[in-house]
C-alpha cells in the first residue's frame, strides 16, 4: 500500500528515554493517531506536537509513559516544505488544541489524514496492503479550509471568560476562532455569561443565521436568565435532557434541497457542506434499488435517514435518544417520506436482539467509542448482505471492521471525507459485503 509516510517496524528492546532538562534531536517519521507527530529515540516512540513528517527537531522530554514518551519542541532544525504560518494567535505549544494542524499546508493535511486511516486499518484492523489498495478512495477535501464551522462548545474559565481545551490540560480563552464562520465569531464577541453551575456552552449559528446557546449544566437547577440578545437559549441537564429557556428549542439546517431540524442536545456535524458530501457518498456506496429494505442504526435526528428514505422500499431507523427521534419524525414528515419509514426509540442492541426482520442493507453512524459488544454480535447474527459503517474515531472503527471481517464480511470500499480542515479529524464510510452464510 503506497503511503506518504510510514511507521517504523516494531522497535527493539532498549532503555526508554527519561525525562531530563537535556535536549536531543529527532527526525519526525509520521503523524500519530490523535494529531501529534511521531519520532523514534533510543528505540522508543516519542510524540511531538506541532511537527511534520520529515522535519528534524530539537526536543525535550516532558512525560514518560509505558513504552513511549512525550516531548516538546525547542527548535526547528530542518523544516518541511509543507510548513505554513498559522493564522490563529491562540495556536501553538501550550495553547489551544481545538485544531492541531494549522502549521501544515492543506494538500499535505489530506495526505496525512489518509496515512492515519491506512495506519488504523492496517495496525488495528489487520487489513493488508493489497486489500486496502483496492478498497481505499482518496480523501474528499473540504471546499473551505477556514470559516467553515457553524457550531462549537466552549468551557468557562475561573475569570468568567470562555475558551477551548489545551492539549496539556486547562483552557485557552479565545478572542475569535478562524475555523468558525464570521457570524459565529460576531455572536461570540457579544457573550457575557456568568453562571455558577455552567459546565460548558455550545454556540451555534444555523443555516438561517439564527443564533442559539445550549448551556451544559451541572445540576437540575435551572438558571434565571434575562437577555437583550436575539439568541435562543436552551439548557442540558446532567442526564442530557434539553430544556427550552428562551426562543426556539431547535436550529434549522439547509442540506442541499432538504431542511433538517436539530433540537438542542442532538448531534449534527458542524460543517454543513461536508454533511452534504457525506450524504452523497452514503447514497453512492448504498446504490439502492427501489425494492430494498434498509436498517439505520444510531439515526439521531434523521440527517441520513432523510437522504436514504426516497431510495428504498422500507427504512427502519433506530436511536435511543427521544429528542433525536422526535426530530427525525419532523424531518421525515417535512419531506412526506413517512409512510414506508419506521422510527424506533430503542437502544440499537435491544432492537437487534428483538428483531425478526431481514434487511438488504444496514447503515450505522457509530458513536466515537465504536460498536458495543452486544450490537456487534447482533449485527453478525442478522447477516445482512451489506453493511455501511460511518465513523470518526479511526482506531475504534478499524477494530469494528476487523470484528465484522472475522465474522464473514469483506471490506469492499472505504471513503474518507475531511469534515474539519486544520485538524486531524476524518469521517469515514466503510462498505462491507457478506461473504459467508
Amino acid at each position: 500500500m503506497s503511503r506518504t509516510s510510514s511507521r517504523s517496524d516494531k522497535p527493539k528492546r532498549s532503555q526508554p528515554p527519561r525525562r531530563s532538562d537535556d535536549s536531543f534531536q529527532v527526525t519526525i517519521e509520521s503523524m500519530a493517531q490523535g494529531g501529534q507527530a511521531l519520532a523514534m529515540y533510543k528505540g522508543q516512540p516519542v510524540f511531538v506536537a506541532y511537527a511534520i513528517p520529515g522535519e528534524r527537531v530539537e526536543v525535550r522530554l516532558t512525560r514518560q509513559a509505558q513504552g513511549h514518551a512525550f516531548a516538546e519542541g525547542l527548535r526547528l532544525l530542518d523544516a518541511s516544505a509543507d510548513r505554513v504560518l498559522p493564522r490563529c494567535p491562540h495556536f501553538g505549544p501550550k495553547r489551544c488544541w481545538a485544531c492541531q494542524w494549522q502549521h501544515i499546508a492543506y494538500p499535505a493535511q489530506l495526505l496525512l489524514k489518509f496515512d492515519l486511516l491506512v495506519d488504523a486499518l492496517s495496525r488495528y484492523g489487520g487489513f493488508d496492503d493489497e486489500l486496502l489498495e483496492g478498497a481505499l478512495r482518496p480523501v474528499l477535501p473540504a471546499p473551505r479550509q477556514w470559516a467553515y464551522s457553524h457550531s462549537a462548545t466552549l468551557h468557562p474559565l475561573e475569570d468568567g471568560r470562555l475558551g477551548f481545551r489545551r492539549m496539556a490540560g486547562g483552557l485557552e480563552a479565545i478572542d475569535a476562532c478562524p475555523l468558525m464562520i464570521d457570524l459565529w465569531n460576531d455572536a461570540y464577541m457579544e457573550l457575557d455569561i456568568a453562571l455558577p453551575d455552567l459546565r460548558a456552552l455550545s454556540l451555534t449559528v444555523d443555516s438561517h443565521e439564527q443564533t442559539s446557546l445550549t448551556l451544559h449544566l451541572g445540576s437540575e437547577d435551572l438558571p434565571e436568565l434575562s437577555t437583550d440578545l436575539p439568541f435562543s437559549i436552551n439548557a442540558l441537564t446532567p442526564d442530557h435532557e434539553p430544556l427550552n429557556l428562551v426562543g426556539d428549542s431547535a436550529s434549522l439546517w439547509q442540506l442541499g434541497q432538504d431542511e433538517v431540524r436539530i433540537t438542542a442536545g442532538c448531534f449534527l456535524r458542524p460543517n454543513p457542506t461536508q454533511v452534504e458530501a457525506l450524504r452523497s457518498a452514503l447514497l453512492g456506496l448504498a446504490a439502492l434499488g427501489s425494492t430494498e429494505r434498509v436498517l439505520e442504526l444510531y439515526c439521531g435526528s434523521g440527517t441520513l435517514t432523510q437522504a436514504l428514505a426516497p431510495h428504498c422500499a422500507t427504512l427502519v431507523a433506530v436511536d435511543s435518544y427521544p429528542p433525536a427521534i422526535n426530530d427525525a419524525d419532523y424531518n421525515l414528515h417535512y419531506l412526506q417520506h413517512q409512510p414506508h419509514v419506521r422510527l424506533i426509540e430503542s437502544a440499537c442492541a435491544d432492537f437487534l436482539d428483538a428483531n425478526r426482520d431481514a434487511f438488504d442493507l444496514v447503515v450505522a453512524d457509530v458513536p466515537p467509542s465504536g460498536l458495543d459488544e452486544r450490537t456487534l454480535r447482533a449485527l453478525l447474527t442478522l447477516q445482512a448482505p451489506r453493511l455501511i459503517l460511518i465513523g470518526s474515531q479511526l482506531v475504534n472503527l478499524a477494530r469494528d471492521l476487523a470484528r465484522l471481517s472475522q465474522g464473514g464480511y469483506a471490506l469492499l470500499c472505504v471513503q474518507p471525507i475531511d469534515p474539519a480542515p486544520q485538524t486531524y479529524y476524518l469521517d469515514v464510510l466503510a462498505l462491507l459485503g457478506r461473504t459467508t452464510a
